[in-house]
Order: C-alpha cells, then structure tokens, then sequence
C-alpha cells in the first residue's frame, strides 16, 4: 500500500510539471495575443531576419566604492575614574572618517557577431567610469582626530579632509553560444579575456598644530595616495533571457574573473610648519599579484524590427541594475610613522573596489 501511495505521488507530480512546462511554453508561443503584434514589413521577413551583427551603447549612472581608505580616526575620550593602572582616560566613540562617492555618469560600448553555421557568436565591450568626492570632519566638542596617513610630522589635528577618485577602464572579449531551453528561455554560458585598469586616489589634508620646543605653531600636512592597477586575466559567465509578452524580456548577467595583476601605488607627504623649513616623504612601490572579481547585472528588455533605407534591423531597448566587484584592487603601500633617523617602516592596506548603480542603453542588430 505504501509503495502504490509513493508511486501514484511520483505519477502525479510528473504530471503538474508537464502541465507547467506546457503552460510557460504556450505562453510564449502565444504571446501575440497579448498585445498588437509588431510585424516586419514585406521587406524585412521575419523568417529571413538573422541578425547575425550587432551595436550597443550604454549609459552608466553609477557609484563607485572603495574600502580600506579611510582618511581619519575620531574618538572621544572617558574619563575612568578607577581602572588597572587608576584614574585616566581611554579613548571611545572610534569612528573611521570615509569618503562617500556619489553616484556619476559613465558610458560602455560593445558589438557581436554571430556565426550562421553554428550559432557561436563573439562579443567585445569596453567600459569607462570615473567619480570623486570629498568629505571632512572637524575637532571640537569633545571630538579628537587621529591621522591614518600621517607619517613624518606630530601634528595636533583640529581639522582633517579629504578628496578621493575611483575610476575603471575595463574591456573584454568573449566567445558563447546561445542555447533555447524552452520557447521563451535561453542560457548562454561564455567565455573569453578580460583587461582592465582601475585607479584609486586620494588627497588628504590635515590641519593643527604641531609643538616644537613646547610652542605651538601652525602646520599643515598634506599627502597623497594612489594606487593604480593593470590586469589581464580569463573571465567566464552565463547570460539568460525570459520571453515575456508584448515584445518585453528579462535578462540577467553573471561574470567572474581571475587575473594577473600589476599595481603601481605609493604615498607622498608634505608638511608645512610655520616658520619651519618643509618636510617632504616620498614612497613608492610596484608588484604583482593575483586577484579576482565578479559582474552582476539584471534587467528589462523591450524590441521592435526596423526598416530603415531597405536594411533590416533589429532595435532593443534595455534597463537595468548592474554591480562589479574587484577584490583586493587597493593595495597601497603605507608607511607608518618614522623614528629616528627617518628608519624605513612600511605595511600594505588592502581594499576592494565596487562599481554598481543604473545601466541604460540601446543595441541594434542587423
């Protein structure tokens, strides 16, 4: 009895699949009944339409992230009146001090070409973005600032600043092959060579006092980082693409990439004290390493056949979200805080680079 229970559950559910399957599939397949149909023109017969070649452009409104480039610590100090050691303070309220990018237009390119004989297809994109932002905290009110970068002078910070630039020049190209699942779902699994360049810089600039011979002067530190990336490497991904009605689609992208990397990064510091000669810092530094990153991106697709002057084409129009990671694409060389003599004391801060935000574009396929 158990087991005809079993079967008969397992014959059902084999049924409802079936009976679904069937019903996506004729959703698709009727999906001129949903809405007015666009036809192609006695021209540009719908049969004979392959669109072996298409153009895109696109319109980015992003915002770029970027971690481990705080530019200052704030605290406020307790007051204990009792601990291990008696009465004193410890700091609290610690605060890393970021700049917050907003989001900025960018732009990509891109074309394919597909093979008739076998529906392989290959497709190249270059991408460019870039956006800075500032950001600044004072001291006052119980508020104290430290300084993250500050390696040559002893200054008493009452006010920090900073302005901060991310930037990603990025192309590919790849090769795919488109496959039908369904009437309306497609999968299309790739797979090429990525390039890419990604820049991060940051001017910081600390103002206070600094105490020569217990007198207070006026004194400034301002210093710069940066740290610039090359990449070569492989990347692989899947593309898919729902059928909806009236001529509507969703579409989603998912990339990783492994890469060899070059990164040229360093830090430069001046300070100026009043009535003091300047003090100047400069270090730099390359090498190589291995790094990683992924694509997201995810969205809505509407098209129509044109005809323009006698040629056949194919016009889409697309929406969507889209986000790239790069990890470990910060990683600057940080020089603490010298003793005597100025003895060499460096330590790397690594950080990972994010773009994400609105994709718009248009693409035509002839």
């Amino acid at each position: 009895m158990l087991y005809f229970n079993q079967t008969r559950a397992a014959i059902l559910s084999k049924i409802i699949l079936l009976l679904f399957t069937a019903s996506i599939k004729a959703d698709c397949i009727d999906t001129e009944n949903y809405c007015s149909p666009l036809e192609y023109d006695s021209y540009c017969n719908s049969t004979m339409y392959r669109g072996s070649f298409s153009i895109r452009g696109d319109f980015l409104y992003w915002q770029p992230v970027a971690t481990g480039m705080a530019y200052a610590l704030t605290r406020t100090n307790l007051d204990l009146p009792f601990g291990p050691f008696g009465p004193g303070l410890v700091p609290d309220n610690l605060s890393l001090q970021n700049v917050d990018v907003d989001y900025g237009p960018g732009y990509r390119i891109g074309a394919r070409y597909t093979l008739f004989e076998n529906e392989w297809d290959i497709d190249g994109e270059y991408t460019r973005f870039e956006n800075s932002g500032s950001d600044s905290v004072l001291a006052g009110n119980g508020t104290l600032i430290d300084t993250l970068w500050d390696a040559i002078s002893s200054i008493n910070t009452t006010q920090a600043s900073a302005d901060l630039t991310i930037g990603i020049k990025a192309a590919n190209i790849c090769m795919g092959r488109t496959i039908s699942l369904w009437d309306c779902f497609s999968m299309r699994p790739n797979f090429g060579v990525q390039w890419y360049e990604s820049n991060s810089k940051e001017k910081i600039e600390y103002i206070g006092t600094t105490l020569i011979l217990d007198v207070p002067f006026d004194s400034r530190s301002d210093i710069e980082l940066f740290c610039n990336t090359k990449a070569v490497g492989l990347v692989a991904g899947l593309d898919a693409f729902w059928k909806l009605p009236c001529n509507f689609g969703l579409f989603g992208n998912a990339k990783y990439g492994i890469s060899r990397s070059r990164f040229s990064t360093g830090q430069n510091q001046l300070v100026f004290i009043t009535g003091q000669d300047d003090v100047s810092l400069t270090s730099s530094t390359s090498f190589r390493a291995m790094i990683q990153n992924f694509h997201l991106k995810g969205g809505l697709n509407w098209n129509t056949p044109l005809n323009l002057v006698n040629c056949c084409m194919n016009l889409d129009i697309y929406v969507a979200y889209e986000m790239s990671v790069y990890l470990q694409a910060i990683q600057i060389t940080r020089v603490l805080s010298l003793g005597t003599g100025f003895s060499d004391a460096n330590t790397t801060n690594i950080g990972n680079v994010a773009f994400h935000g609105l994709t718009t574009g248009i693409k035509v396929s002839f």
